[in-house]
């Protein structure tokens, strides 16, 4: 089964050859630290989270050069802690990094903010009961309907009615039951797009502005 890149809009006769593609194609984004390339940007994120020896505020999408630093950052920066410690100076941030380098800093929260990262991007989504992304009335392109009268014959809605030789790129689901497409043009399975738009309002790819009720249903044909 061929393999599809969707920032490129490329097939590859297989997952191994679109690897070795992502690896050495510019058009990727690339890990800022380690400069391995991947398919989007939502899997660098990721990437740097999980990854041992990057220290990444996923929340702030900034690096730092220690887990003393970004421990630092998380207790003092006011994105992270509200407006009470916007006051905190220079020296105050010092000795609280003093105070991690002598006691020593606790990396297990790398193991917790993955499972943040798994559960956001999981299954389902407690605070999305309203959108239901299998109803086609939330993926219709106005002012058509899916599923309705159209200029193509039955034989042809036939065809269309699944979608082949898809890989989404965020979960590498094959095949997936329903695929959607941005308002930037990238395409994704339904569950991730949905997730991913809830989660960032942005594009997983290109990080282009983006909302749920902009998400439009597609048909990928067969390349055979």
């Amino acid at each position: 089964m061929s393999s599809y890149c969707a920032p490129c809009d490329r097939y590859f006769d297989s997952d191994y050859f679109r690897e070795q593609h992502i690896k050495n194609s510019s058009n990727h984004p690339e890990c800022s630290i380690c400069t391995l390339r991947f398919m989007n940007n939502h899997m660098v994120r990721n990437h740097k989270v999980i990854e041992e020896n990057h220290f990444y505020c996923i929340d702030c999408d900034e690096d730092f050069s220690s887990g003393v630093d970004l421990q630092v950052h998380w207790d003092c920066a006011p994105a992270h802690c509200g407006s009470s410690v916007s006051n905190v100076n220079e020296e105050e941030e010092d000795s609280i990094r003093e105070a991690y380098i002598s006691e020593g800093v606790d990396l297990s929260w790398k193991k917790e903010r993955l499972r943040e990262l798994e559960a956001g991007f999981g299954e389902a989504w407690d605070d999305a009961d309203w959108y239901d992304h299998e109803l086609p009335s939330y993926l219709q392109d106005p002012p058509y309907q899916f599923g309705g009268d159209s200029d193509t014959d039955d034989s042809e809605e036939d065809d269309d009615d699944a979608a082949y030789h898809f890989t989404c790129p965020m979960c590498l689901e094959k095949d997936p039951k329903t695929v959607c497409t941005t308002a930037c043009g990238h395409l994704f399975c339904a569950s991730c797009a949905v997730a991913a738009l809830k989660y960032t309002h942005q594009c997983p790819e290109c990080d282009e502005p983006g909302e749920v009720c902009e998400l439009r249903r597609v048909y990928v044909e067969s390349d055979d």
